[in-house]
């Protein structure tokens, strides 16, 4: 049997990690990433692969709130339902697109929250944080 331990730790050490869950269209770009203009919120998701990294990198400067999606193993995420709150008041529901997304909000705290197999995890964040993660 063949040992791929190597090439899976050559992997991680490059950054990349698998997706748990459907993705874009094979024949969509990797690069690819989803604005929805149907949102009251401007938000973008992506991330998929490292050239979705590199493209959601390049707009992080037009958002205020940045959050991963990730298995507590660091696997990525993506179609994942997303709910912002603030006050108790749901301001924002979208699907994610990529393990991370990225929203423009006014200033203030929020409430981040996804549901994956029944589990719900939510962190409490404020405008201008761009790392936060939800770990399933």
């Amino acid at each position: 049997m063949r040992n791929t331990l190597p090439t899976f730790a050559m992997l991680a050490a490059l950054g990349w990690a698998p997706v748990h869950a459907a993705s874009a269209p094979a024949s969509a770009p990797a690069a690819a990433a989803s604005a929805s203009a149907a949102a009251a919120v401007p938000h973008l998701c992506g991330g998929v692969g490292f050239d979705g990294r590199a493209a959601m990198r390049r707009h992080a400067h037009e958002y205020n709130l940045g959050i991963w999606l990730t298995t507590i193993h660091a696997a990525y995420l993506a179609e994942m339902p997303i709910t912002v709150s603030r006050d108790g008041k749901v301001v924002a529901q979208f699907v994610s697109d990529g393990p991370l997304c990225y929203l423009k909000l006014p200033a203030g705290d929020y409430t981040v929250s996804s549901t994956r197999h029944g589990e719900t995890r939510s962190v409490k964040m404020h405008t201008g944080q761009m790392d936060a993660y939800l770990r399933f």
